[in-house]
C-alpha cells in the first residue's frame, strides 16, 4: 500500500513538472495556479439541492416581479400597520380622504361618493369599493395610473361587481392623459344582491408603459366593486411566462417558499379559495412588502406553487408558519395531508377535488423561519418542534423535518446547541443562514470590496460552517448525524432593510461571490452535511432583473446559469497550489465529462492556470465558457467571450482575465 502510494505521489509530481515545461511557464501574472485532478477519485455527487432559491413574498419579487398582475391593490385593501416590535409602527395603504382606495383615483366629479366597505370570504376579499352616484344620468367610477401595455398583446381583464340598480359599465385603457383611447369594453349590469364577475380581453392599439386603467358605472344608483385583474393572457398561474423561462435557464431544483419572514403570516388555507376572494396577507416587518403597502394578495397559493416547481423543475420546500397566534402544529398537519394525503383523507380528498389526485409528495418542511430573531426562546422552542413532528410525522413519516437554527454573526450558537440536544431526536436538519456584508460599487472602494467578497466563503463562511457542523455532532443524539440546511445565503444589500431610500443594485461583486460560494459549496458540502442551500433570492433580489415588457439575466444569474453544469456530476477533488483563483471541479455521471469552474479571485490582473489530468489515456478535448465584466460598475450583465485553452496530451493551460469566471469542458478520450 505505502509503495503504490509513494509511486502515486511521484507521478503526480513528474505531472506537475511536465506540464510546466511542455505549456511553458508564461510570465507571471498574480501567481500560478496548477489543478491536479485524479479522475480515478470521483467522490460524491453535487447535489442539485446546493443550487436550490427562495420564493419569498418580498419587495419587488413577486409584485412586478415573477407576479403578472398589472394592477395595483386589486382588492381594495385599507390601512395596515406593522413593524413586528423593531420601531415606530409603520401605517401604509390608507385610503384616500375622498374614500377611494390607495393607488385608485376617484372619477365623475364631487357629486360622486365613494367608501371602502368590509366584506370578506366567502364572498369578497376583505374590503370592496363603493361608488354612490346621486345624480340622474350621472356616471362615476375609479381609476389607476402607471399600467404597463404593450400593443397587439392580449391581456385579460376580470371584474367583480355588484349593483343596486341596472345600467352599464364601461373599462377602459387609455393614455395618462386620458385623451387616447387604446381598448375599451361595456356591459350591462343589473340590480342584484349578489356579486357577479364579468370576464374579457383587451388588445391595445398601443404601447404605453404608463396608461390609465378607467372603470365608469352608469347612474344614479350604487356600485360596488370587489376585485379587479388585467393580466397578459400567456401568463403561467398569474405569474409572467419571460421571468419563468429564465428561472429555467438558470436551473432551480429546489424552490424555498414562501419564507422567509413572510411565513410567519401565511395561512395556507386562503390560498384554497378562489384567487380572487383569498383575503391579503399583512407582513408583520414593514421593509418586507413596501412597495404594496405591506400586503400580499395571495396570488400564489400551495396549488400554484407546486405549479410553478413541477413547471420549471424543482423540489418544493415549504415552511411552516409557526406563529402561535394564527397557527399551530394541527395546521401544518393537515397541510403536510393536503400535499402528501391520499384521496381517502380528509384533505388529500380536498386536493383531489380541486383537480390534483395524485399526491404532490413534498418531502421538505420547515418548522418556522428564523425563529432564533423572533418570539420564543430556545427551549420554547425545542418543545414545539417535538410537538410539530408528532403531529406531521403522524401523516405522513417520510418527510423530512427542518428546525431553525442561529446564523452567521452569532459565533456563541447557544441556540443550536440546546434546540440540538433537547429535540435533535425528531428532526432531520437545522436551518443556518449566512450574509456577507453589503458590497460598495463606489469607484474607490469597488476593487478592495471585490477582492474581499471573492475570499468570504473560504475566509468566514467555512471556518464558521465548521463550527456548527462540530456543535452539531457535540450536541445530537448517540448515532444520529443532523443535515444542515442551509437555506439563506446572500450578501446583505441595504436594499433588504430600507428599500424605501436604497435600489436594488446587482453587478460582478454579487456575481463573483456567488460563484466563490457555489465552488465552496461543491467542495465542502458533504464533509460539512450540507443537505441543501437556497439563496436569497432570484427575483429582482439576485439573479433576473423584470422590467415592464421584459426580464433578463444579471451577472448572478449568468453564474448560475454557467454553474448548472455540475449539478448532479460526482466531485473531482482539486490537487495542487492555486494562489489567486477559486476553482470547483466535477465528473459528469457518464465518465467522460469533466467540468472545471473558474474565478479569479483578483480584481486587478489576469491569472494563469494549468490543469493535469492523472490516469487519462491519451488525449483530452477542450472547450471553455467566459464572463468577464468590463469594469466593476453595478447593474451590468457579464460579457461573454471565448476563453483559448491550450492542450497537450492530458494537460490543460490558459490565462484567466480579470473579473472573470470561466467553466472548462474537459471531453476524456
Amino acid at each position: 500500500m505505502k509503495a503504490r502510494q509513494a509511486e502515486a505521489s511521484i507521478t503526480k509530481r513528474v505531472a506537475v513538472v511536465l506540464v510546466m515545461t511542455l505549456v511553458g511557464a508564461t510570465a507571471a501574472r498574480g501567481g500560478e495556479n496548477t489543478l491536479v485532478i485524479d479522475v480515478n477519485k470521483a467522490g460524491e455527487v453535487v447535489s442539485p439541492l446546493l443550487f436550490g432559491h427562495n420564493l419569498e413574498h418580498t419587495r419587488y419579487a413577486f409584485w412586478k416581479g415573477l407576479g403578472a398582475e398589472l394592477i395595483a391593490n386589486r382588492k381594495f385593501a385599507g390601512k395596515s400597520v406593522t413593524d413586528l416590535g423593531r420601531g415606530k409602527p409603520v401605517v401604509r395603504g390608507e385610503p384616500g380622504p375622498d374614500g377611494v382606495a390607495a393607488h385608485w383615483q376617484g372619477l365623475g366629479g364631487p357629486t360622486v361618493k365613494f367608501e371602502l366597505e368590509a366584506e370578506g370570504p366567502p364572498t369578497m376579499s376583505g374590503s370592496v369599493q363603493k361608488i354612490f352616484m346621486s345624480n340622474p344620468g350621472k356616471s362615476g367610477g375609479i381609476g389607476q395610473k402607471g399600467i404597463p401595455i404593450q400593443e397587439g398583446t392580449e391581456y385579460k381583464f376580470r371584474i367583480w361587481e355588484k349593483s343596486d340598480h341596472d345600467g352599464s359599465m364601461s373599462i377602459k385603457l387609455k393614455s395618462a392623459g386620458g385623451k387616447a383611447a387604446y381598448a375599451e369594453n361595456a356591459f350591462a349590469v343589473h340590480a342584484r344582491n349578489h356579486w357577479t364577475e364579468h370576464t374579457f380581453s383587451l388588445k391595445p392599439r398601443k404601447t404605453d408603459a404608463a396608461a390609465s386603467l378607467e372603470i365608469v358605472a352608469s347612474g344614479p344608483g350604487t356600485v360596488w366593486i370587489g376585485a379587479v385583474s388585467l393580466m397578459p393572457a400567456d401568463n403561467f398561474r398569474g405569474m409572467r411566462r419571460d421571468v419563468i423561462d429564465l428561472l429555467k435557464q438558470v436551473s432551480v431544483p429546489f424552490l424555498r417558499w414562501p419564507g422567509g419572514d413572510f411565513s410567519f403570516n401565511y395561512r395556507w388555507q386562503d390560498g384554497l379559495l378562489p384567487v380572487d376572494i383569498r383575503p391579503p396577507t399583512v407582513a408583520v416587518i414593514h421593509e418586507t412588502l413596501p412597495f404594496t403597502d405591506n400586503y400580499d394578495f395571495h396570488e400564489i397559493g400551495t396549488d400554484e406553487f407546486i405549479a410553478l416547481c413541477r413547471e420549471i423543475g424543482a423540489e418544493p420546500f415549504i415552511t411552516f408558519n409557526n406563529n402561535p397566534k394564527i397557527a399551530s402544529a394541527k395546521d401544518a398537519a393537515e397541510w403536510v395531508e393536503y400535499c402528501n394525503g391520499s384521496k381517502d383523507t380528509r384533505w388529500g380528498s380536498i386536493r383531489a377535488k380541486r383537480g390534483f389526485e395524485a399526491p404532490y409528495a413534498v418531502k421538505w418542511w420547515s418548522i418556522g423561519n428564523e425563529v432564533q430573531l423572533g418570539h420564543e426562546k430556545p427551549g420554547q422552542y425545542a418543545a414545539e418542534i417535538r410537538e410539530y413532528a408528532e403531529a406531521v410525522k403522524k401523516v405522513d413519516s417520510s418527510v423530512k423535518l427542518v428546525a431553525s437554527g442561529d446564523g452567521l454573526g452569532n459565533d456563541g450558537m447557544d441556540w443550536n446547541k440546546r434546540v440540538v440536544k433537547e429535540s435533535g431526536g425528531v428532526f432531520d436538519c437545522l436551518s443556518v443562514h449566512a450574509y456577507a456584508p453589503p458590497a460598495s460599487y463606489a469607484s474607490d472602494k469597488a476593487a478592495a470590496e471585490y477582492a474581499n467578497l471573492a475570499q468570504f466563503p473560504e475566509k468566514r463562511l467555512l471556518p464558521w460552517l465548521a463550527k456548527v457542523r462540530k456543535d452539531l455532532d457535540d450536541n445530537a443524539p448517540t448515532g444520529r448525524r443532523i443535515g444542515l440546511s442551509y437555506d439563506e445565503w446572500n450578501l446583505w444589500h441595504k436594499w433588504f432593510t430600507l428599500p424605501g431610500s436604497n435600489k436594488w443594485e446587482v453587478g460582478p461583486i454579487d456575481a463573483v461571490f456567488a460563484a466563490v460560494h457555489l465552488n465552496m459549496l461543491g467542495e465542502k458540502a458533504s464533509e460539512l452535511g450540507i443537505e441543501c442551500a437556497c439563496y436569497f433570492q432570484p427575483v429582482n433580489e439576485g439573479l433576473i432583473a423584470v422590467e415592464p415588457f421584459s426580464a433578463k439575466l444579471t451577472a448572478t444569474g449568468q453564474v448560475f446559469a454557467l454553474y448548472r453544469a455540475h449539478q448532479g456530476n460526482r466531485l473531482l477533488k482539486i490537487a495542487g497550489d492555486l494562489a489567486g483563483i477559486n476553482a470547483c471541479t466535477s465528473l459528469e455521471r457518464d465518465g467522460k465529462t469533466i467540468f472545471v469552474s473558474l474565478v479569479n479571485q483578483n480584481p486587478e490582473q489576469p491569472q494563469d492556470f494549468r490543469i493535469v489530468l492523472l490516469n487519462v489515456p491519451g488525449g483530452v478535448a477542450a472547450s471553455a465558457r467566459c464572463l468577464v465584466a468590463d469594469d466593476l460598475k453595478p447593474n451590468r450583465p457579464f460579457r461573454e467571450q471565448p476563453l483559448a485553452v491550450k492542450v497537450e496530451e492530458n494537460k490543460v493551460a490558459g490565462v484567466l482575465p480579470k473579473l472573470s469566471v470561466a467553466m472548462i469542458r474537459l471531453l476524456l478520450p
